[in-house]
C-alpha cells in the first residue's frame, strides 16, 4: 500500500472495445501526477487528467508542464465519483421510445455508462 507508481494503468473496456491509459506518476493510490511538455498547459491536458481521476475514483491531481522557461503547474479536482455515473438517473418522461432507433440507444447507453473503467493497476 502506498509508494510511488510510473506509467500506471487503468484499462476501459466495454463490449468489443478496450483501450489502456497510463498516468505518469500515482503517489501513496491518491495523488495522480500528469507531466507535460508543452508550450502551455491547455484545456485538453486539464480533461485527460479529470478523466484519469475519474477511472480509479481519485479525487485530485496535477498537472506539470515542463517545457516553458519556468515550470508550469495546475491543480485538478474531481468533483465526480465514477460509482455515481455508473448509476446515472435516467428521466425518461419526455423519451420518445417508439421512435425509430430509440431501443437501439437506449439499449447501447445503459451498459455503456456501468461499464466505464477499472481501478489503476
Amino acid at each position: 500500500m502506498g509508494g510511488v507508481g510510473l506509467e500506471v494503468e487503468v484499462q476501459v473496456t466495454h463490449r468489443t472495445f478496450s483501450k489502456t491509459y497510463f498516468g505518469d506518476v500515482l503517489i501513496n493510490r491518491s495523488g495522480l501526477f500528469e507531466f507535460k511538455a508543452s508550450d502551455a498547459i491547455h484545456p485538453r491536458h486539464r480533461g485527460q487528467l479529470l478523466n484519469y481521476l475519474l477511472l480509479p475514483g481519485l479525487a485530485h491531481g496535477k498537472v506539470i508542464n515542463m517545457r516553458p522557461g519556468s515550470v508550469g503547474h495546475e491543480f485538478v479536482n474531481c468533483p465526480s465519483r465514477l460509482a455515481d455515473l455508473k448509476n446515472p438517473k435516467v428521466l425518461d418522461g419526455r423519451w420518445q421510445s417508439h421512435a425509430a432507433g430509440a431501443s437501439a440507444v437506449r439499449d447501447t447507453l445503459m451498459p455503456l455508462t456501468a461499464g466505464w473503467g477499472q481501478a489503476w493497476g
